[in-house]
């Protein structure tokens, strides 16, 4: 029986981690953007109506 060389099981360690690592890389990345897209949409598209204060820009007496 032949017994599997060291390097190969560190090499197979360090290659699941980092597709773990980029796996969560990607799924972090992409929930970022589709917030991004959806926020810019709902700013665009926004129908609820909106009250706005408005303050008068008076001089300022001495």
């Amino acid at each position: 029986m032949r017994k599997k060389s060291t390097w190969l099981r560190v090499f197979r360690m360090y290659s699941v981690i980092l597709a773990k690592l980029l796996y969560t890389f990607l799924v972090a990345f992409m929930l970022g953007i589709s917030n991004v897209i959806n926020q810019e949409d709902r700013t665009i598209h926004d129908a609820r109506f909106k009250i706005e204060k408005r303050q008068d820009q008076t001089e300022e007496e001495d």
